[in-house]
């Protein structure tokens, strides 16, 4: 008798224990900066190569299931990007986009990015300057990185 008592009294103890360590879990990004530095080095790149016209290049770093949300609150897939990328192409003389305060966050091989972008559009028409903060999401596969993810907010200055 006194044996079960004792062992109900360690389990009473035992199992709030058990149970808040559960809920003591938290997730941090990996400490990967190869990783970090690759997908800071692919937003230069894909920023040249917008600049630059090179749309297959560009649709070689989109998921076939790519989903941007613009910085109106439009949701595009990849096929859209580049049907308004070929559009844009015949009226826009030329794109620069200078990104700054880049923060990547490694979850495995996913990446997740968060920055600011300036862009200047020169039309026949008119300059526009757009700010905005924009997130990513990347994915590693087979050695090379791919854009599942883009939402930009607009950003008055």
């Amino acid at each position: 008798m006194l044996r079960y008592i004792g062992t109900l009294i360690l389990l009473c103890i035992l199992f709030p224990l058990l149970l808040n360590a559960q809920h003591k879990f938290t997730l941090k990004a990996d400490d990967n900066k190869e990783y970090e530095d690759q997908v800071k080095e692919l937003e230069y790149d894909l920023i040249s190569l917008i600049t630059r016209k090179d749309t297959s290049a560009y649709a070689s770093y989109l998921a076939e299931d790519y989903i941007r949300i613009n910085r109106k609150g439009g949701e595009s897939t990849k096929q859209d990007v580049l049907n308004e990328f070929a559009q844009k192409d015949s009226v826009i003389r030329q794109v620069s986009s200078i990104p700054s305060n880049i923060r990547v966050r490694i979850y495995g091989d996913t990446a997740v990015m968060n920055f600011d972008l300036e862009t200047k559009v020169i039309t026949p028409d008119k300059t526009e300057i757009h700010n905005s903060k924009l997130t990513k999401v990347l994915v590693r596969r087979k050695n090379k990185w791919f854009m599942i993810n883009n939402q930009g907010t607009e950003i008055q200055k």
